[in-house]
C-alpha cells in the first residue's frame, strides 16, 4: 500500500507541473519556504489539481492549486464551521503565475482512504453513527439559514461520495486513480481524521455547491 501511494504520489507531482508549466515544484517550494519561515516537505498524498507541502515543523501546511482549480472560500467555510477543530482553517495568501496558494494549519490524523476498513467495520457502524448525528445536528439547529443547510446536505453528501469512491478502489490500480479523502465522525465515535496530506483541502472545488 504505501508503496503505491508513494509512486501514486510521485505520479500526480510530475503530472500536476506537466499540465502548469512554466511553474516548477521548485519554484512552489521556495514559496512555501517563504510563507513557513521553514523549509517544507511534499506531503504523503497529493492531489490531482493540487501539490501540497507541509513546514519542516509539521504546523502549516502550504497548497498550491491549479488555475481552474481554486477552493469555493464560502463552501471552504461551511467545512471549517460544520468540523471545527477537525478541518484546518484556509487563508489563501495569493498567487504564484497562475496557481493559487493557500495556508492551512496542520491538524493532523490519516486520510480516508486509508482509514476506510475501520470506517467499515462491524457492518459500517461508524458511519451509521454519522449519518444519525449529521440527521440530528441538521434537524435541530434553529440557526441554520436555507443557504447554511443546504452548505451541511452538501458536505455530507460529499462525505458519503467519498467513502463510496474510495470502496471502489483497489491496490491494483491505485497508481491510476485519485485518492479520496474526508474526515471520520465526531470524536466520541473515533480519532481525529484530517491531515495536511489527507485533508479536505485535496478536494476538487465543486462546480456548483452553495
Amino acid at each position: 500500500m504505501e508503496a503505491n501511494l508513494s509512486e501514486l504520489a510521485k505520479y500526480q507531482i510530475s503530472n500536476f507541473f506537466m499540465k502548469n508549466a512554466p511553474a516548477t515544484q521548485q519554484q512552489c517550494d521556495l514559496e512555501a519556504e517563504k510563507i513557513t519561515g521553514t523549509s517544507v516537505h511534499t506531503t504523503s498524498l497529493q492531489g490531482e489539481s493540487s501539490y501540497t507541502v507541509v513546514s519542516g515543523d509539521e504546523t502549516c501546511v502550504v497548497q498550491f492549486r491549479a488555475g481552474d482549480s481554486a477552493l469555493d472560500m464560502d463552501f471552504v467555510g461551511c467545512i471549517e464551521q460544520g468540523y471545527d477543530g477537525f478541518a484546518p482553517r484556509h487563508q489563501f495568501v495569493g498567487n504564484l503565475g497562475q496557481l493559487h496558494v493557500y495556508k492551512m494549519n496542520n491538524v493532523g490524523g490519516v486520510s480516508m482512504y486509508l482509514a476506510r476498513d475501520k470506517l467499515n467495520e462491524n457492518d459500517f457502524s461508524l458511519l451509521k453513527y454519522t449519518v444519525k448525528d449529521f440527521a440530528r445536528y441538521v434537524n435541530t439547529n434553529v440557526r441554520y439559514t436555507p443557504r447554511e443547510r443546504k452548505c451541511a446536505i452538501q458536505v455530507f453528501r460529499l462525505r458519503v461520495e467519498q467513502n463510496a469512491q474510495a470502496d471502489a478502489m483497489s491496490e491494483s490500480h491505485v497508481a491510476a486513480q485519485r485518492v479520496h479523502i474526508g474526515a471520520l465522525p465526531a470524536p466520541d465515535r473515533a480519532a481525529r481524521a484530517l491531515s495536511p496530506d489527507a485533508g479536505l483541502s485535496h478536494l476538487d472545488a465543486p462546480e456548483s455547491i452553495c
